[in-house]
């Protein structure tokens, strides 16, 4: 049975306000009790404003939905306890955008309403094109500055390996500044996917430049050059 806001609120206030216990309600209204009581702590906790319905969808911008994941999967957060955070009626939403981070990467993670649904297919191929544009700068303003750091401090006998791709250089960066970093961790920070550094981490190893010592919920990296 779906309900309305309006529908929700109502049966929440019959609970919370009147004091009708939840298990008559939901005989009588044949509804999810799991889901009752989440929308009685939504109503609790910020009262009738979080089932407002101003006529139009609310637009979660691609940096809030990126924050909601990494407190699911860095730091064990729930699913309810990050939709309620948002102010969020239903918490599948943060498992679908979860789900969906898994299966096509953190490129897939966007705003709800995304601006290039209203622009014509030659203004969408220049946004796109100006976009890799940007994004090739930015990585060749940060590698260039790597460079810079080793050249200055030569001291820190740091061996670069030609045969790395830039890809893998980035990484063992990382994992060298941080040997405790996680692999999703990683993909935030270079913006790929989790998948593309599952891939780069075993040549890595390969390669005899890293190890993982013990478990990879707990373990850690070692740089062996």
């Amino acid at each position: 049975m779906k309900l309305t806001l309006e529908e929700k609120l109502k049966l929440v206030k019959m609970h919370v306000d009147d004091g009708i216990p939840l298990h008559d309600l939901r005989v009588k209204y044949n509804y999810d009790l799991s889901n009752f009581k989440y929308f009685c702590v939504l109503y609790k906790r910020y009262g009738e404003k979080a089932f407002e319905n101003h006529g139009q969808r609310i637009t979660y911008t691609r940096e809030i939905k990126l924050r909601a994941i990494d407190r699911v999967l860095r730091q064990g957060e729930s699913y309810r306890q990050v939709a309620l955070d948002l102010l969020l009626t239903d918490p599948k939403i943060v498992h679908d955008w979860v789900v969906k981070y898994k299966n096509e990467g953190e490129e897939s993670i966007k705003d709800t309403h995304s601006r290039s649904h209203y622009v014509t297919n030659s203004q969408r191929k220049i946004i796109k094109t100006n976009k890799r544009v940007n994004e090739r700068l930015e990585y060749l303003e940060a590698y260039g500055f790597f460079f810079e750091f080793i050249r200055t401090n030569v001291h820190l006998n740091v061996h670069i390996k030609k045969s790395l791709t830039d890809s893998e250089q980035i990484v063992f960066n990382i994992i060298r500044d941080n040997e405790r970093i996680t692999k999703s961790e990683i993909a935030i920070r270079i913006g790929k996917s989790e998948k593309s550094v599952q891939r780069i981490i075993p040549s890595l190893i390969e390669k005899s430049l890293i190890q993982r010592v013990g478990s990879n919920k707990t373990g850690y990296w070692e740089v062996l050059k």
